[in-house]
């Protein structure tokens, strides 16, 4: 079994817990979590190939078991049985006329269901939302940052060889050199591979792999090859291997010219990131001094969010925050009335808020006058009900 780098490198890549709020992988917030972890990226690649390896081998474990009969057996009974049943159905409408309610009924009614016409505690506040886009502009990257950036990153930037494979794989010397006397008599792959090896052409094929995703002692043969020529026998653990390689892929770094966008889109998030970092402790400062909200906001030419306890703007227009909703939300129910909470930045990073409450709107149980109709129609459901049981019985 094994794990190459690039496999561990496609992983932390793809780690959603990882990625910006482009939902890309993003460095700072790789290095940042890692160092709330007390681990180096050494020590979690290292961990993170070690659980690949043993998902490789859990999944060659599980392939083709089997349950014994006496478990299956009982199993596919039960879910496969089949009943015949029947049933009578009577609807609420089978009831026939059960009067209107008096007041003293809906009276007590409603004191039985209290909890059923009680209203939520909302809360009014305003926002101050600061993502990378906000301060894009006042950013400027030049030609020579970012040419700079691409030679520091050669080494991230480069593309292995890749090579695409096939073998015949036997299990004795004598079955190998009678592969490689047939392929040298202008038999092809897939008809050696049938009559000597009674391998299936469908399985032949092992895919477009790196040099570091080969045993050591198949990859120096496969990355020596001519493509289309078949390799000697070469001995491993698993047998003998007579390998091909069908297709080439060439490694190396890309030209800066088609990675340009992306760098430049790296140096923007990764100097947006600083700013904001800069932004949030001034409005820290600038709170702790006791400027309000609206102050800060006018001093750093941030937009506020103003929400009533109906989740609308002062006009009437519904409202709709520009990131981390839930996250706001959810400081706006942890804040004191008349309070600013502190900069805090999102759970998915790049993106930082505050939260400055209004208004508290609490909790209560709506008026009996309020929820005739709904009590009225909780009535005649509950009277209804118990008219189709008697029927039932």
């Amino acid at each position: 079994l094994a794990v190459g780098d690039d496999a561990v490198r496609a992983a932390i890549h793809a780690n959603p817990a990882f990625h910006g709020p482009d939902g890309r992988f993003d460095r700072r917030i790789y290095s940042l979590t890692l160092s709330n972890l007390r681990m180096s990226e050494a020590q979690y690649e290292t961990q993170l190939r070690g659980e690949m390896l043993r998902a490789q081998l859990t999944e060659a474990l599980t392939i083709g078991a089997q349950a014994p009969k006496a478990l299956a057996a009982p199993l596919y009974r039960m879910r496969n049985e089949k009943r015949v049943a029947e049933f009578a159905f009577i609807p609420l409408e089978r009831a026939g006329d059960v009067g209107e309610p008096s007041d003293q009924d809906l009276a007590e009614l409603y004191e039985r269901n209290l909890d059923r016409f009680r209203t939520p505690e909302y809360r009014g506040f305003t926002a101050l939302v600061m993502t990378p886009e906000t301060v894009a502009d006042e950013i400027e990257i030049s030609e020579e940052s970012v040419r700079a950036e691409y030679e520091a990153r050669q080494a991230e930037l480069e593309k292995p060889e890749r090579r695409t494979i096939r073998q015949i794989l036997v299990d004795s010397e004598e079955k190998a050199k009678a592969v490689e006397a047939a392929l040298a008599s202008g038999k092809s792959f897939e008809e050696t591979a049938k009559e000597i090896a009674g391998q299936d052409p469908g399985a032949l094929a092992l895919g477009t792999v790196t040099r570091k995703e080969l045993p050591p002692e198949l990859a120096e043969t496969v990355f020596s090859l001519e493509p289309m020529k078949p390799s000697a026998p070469v001995k491993t653990g698993f047998g003998w291997h007579i390998l091909e390689v069908t297709a080439v892929e060439p490694g190396g770094v890309p030209p800066m010219e088609t990675v340009r966008d992306d760098i430049r889109k790296q140096i923007l998030h990764d100097k947006a990131a600083d700013r904001l970092y800069e932004i949030a402790n001034q409005i820290e400062d600038a709170l702790a001094g006791g400027a309000t909200v609206d102050e800060v906001a006018a001093k750093f030419k941030l937009k506020p969010v103003k929400i009533d306890p109906e989740g609308r703007t002062p006009d009437g227009a519904a409202v709709e925050l520009p990131a981390a909703a839930q996250e706001i939300v959810r400081t706006a129910f942890e804040t004191p009335e008349g309070q600013t909470s502190r900069v805090t930045e999102t759970k998915e990073g790049g993106t930082f808020f505050l939260v400055h409450l209004t208004e508290v709107k609490p909790s209560g149980t709506r008026p009996r006058e309020d929820v005739a109709g709904p009590l009225r129609e909780m009535w005649l459901t509950e009277k209804r009900s118990q008219a189709v049981e008697q029927q039932a019985k």
